[in-house]
């Protein structure tokens, strides 16, 4: 599990558009804190923190689904 952040990009459009492309991925809350709250208390610049999203991988994950999924990454970061 890795916490990434994108700067001046809101964490929830992101999701949004990653999932719409079959990328999945967590910004926290529910029963737990959202993550760009704890990363705020820890001293993260807001902004930074806004867009902070959790991905998880598995020993089943390819090479081929990380290099796809960076890339859809970019992209929809790119179009924020």
């Amino acid at each position: 599990t890795s916490v990434l952040c994108f700067p001046g990009v809101s964490n929830e459009a992101l999701l949004f558009l990653l999932s719409a492309r079959g990328v999945y991925a967590t910004m926290g809350g529910g029963q737990f804190q959202k993550l760009s709250h704890v990363l705020t208390l820890c001293g993260i610049e807001k902004n930074v923190a806004q867009g902070a999203l959790s991905f998880t991988l598995s020993y089943e994950t390819t090479q081929q689904q990380i290099d796809t999924a960076a890339e859809i990454l970019v992209d929809c970061y790119k179009q924020l």
